[in-house]
C-alpha cells in the first residue's frame, strides 16, 4: 500500500540533542518512542498507518505475550532502537481499557505537512481541531481517546 511519507515528530519526541550541552549526562539517554494502550489493534494499527503513513516494523502475534499483543510501528517500518522513534501499539485481553488508562497526555508531532495530516485524519472519520488560540496547531484524536498534537512548522 502506497501512502505518502509522512513527517513523524510523532511521539514526544524532542530532541534531547540542543539540551544535552546545559545537562550532565544522566544515563537515561533520548526518548525512542511511545507506548499506547490500545482496545482494538487493528483500528488503531490502521489509524496511524493510513493517517500518518507510520509503517509495521514488529508484530508480536497473542500469544508470545501472556493475554495481549503488540505492533511496533516506525516511520521506516524498520525496528531499530538506535536512531528510528518508535511507536508500540499493546492490547490485551479483549477487555476495554480502564477508567484512566489513556490518560497520559499527549503526543505532539511538528510537522512541515500538520495541515494535510489533519485533513487526512479528519477525511478518514476521526476528530481534527484547529486550536482557536494557536492557529499552528491541530488536535487529532485516535480510535483510543489519545490525543495528538499537530503543528504546523512554520516556512523556513
Amino acid at each position: 500500500m502506497k501512502r505518502a511519507f509522512a513527517t513523524m515528530g510523532m511521539m514526544v519526541l524532542c530532541s534531547a540533542g540542543a539540551l544535552a550541552a546545559d545537562v550532565p549526562d544522566s544515563g537515561f539517554g533520548s526518548v525512542k518512542g511511545t507506548f499506547l494502550n490500545v482496545v482494538d489493534m487493528e483500528k488503531s494499527a490502521k489509524f496511524y498507518t493510513e493517517v500518518f503513513g507510520l509503517k509495521i516494523a514488529r508484530s508480536v502475534p497473542e500469544g508470545q505475550i501472556k493475554g495481549a499483543k503488540e505492533v511496533v510501528l516506525s516511520q521506516s517500518g524498520v525496528f531499530d532502537l538506535k536512531d528510528t522513534p518508535l511507536l508500540v501499539l499493546f492490547h490485551r485481553d479483549d477487555k476495554p481499557l480502564p477508567p484512566g488508562r489513556t490518560a497520559f497526555g499527549r503526543i505532539i508531532s511538528v510537522s512541515t505537512n500538520a495541515d494535510a495530516l489533519a485533513a487526512r485524519a479528519k477525511a478518514a472519520g476521526y476528530s481534527a481541531v484547529k486550536s482557536a488560540k494557536e492557529k499552528s496547531v491541530t488536535m487529532v484524536t485516535d480510535p483510543d481517546g489519545y490525543q495528538i498534537e499537530l503543528i504546523q512548522q512554520p516556512p523556513s
